[in-house]
């Protein structure tokens, strides 16, 4: 299956996008997306899993359960 991305607002720049996926997808990269924006999600549809764009750390991350 392809990632699907919709943007959260109607602007040209989204202040943050959404991708949705399978997790067996890979997940948007910088190459793909150069200015990807820090805070943007992944849903995995198949786990439920949601992920976000850390700029600073340059990778996706889940949030950690408490």
């Amino acid at each position: 299956m392809a990632v699907s991305i919709v943007r959260k607002d109607s602007t040209e720049r989204a202040s943050t996008w959404e991708f949705i996926g399978e997790s067996t997808d890979s997940k948007p990269t910088l190459e793909e997306f150069p200015e990807l924006p820090n805070g943007s999600d992944f849903l995995e549809m198949d786990t439920g899993e949601v992920f976000f764009w850390s700029s600073s750390q340059r990778m996706w991350v889940a949030p950690s359960s408490s």
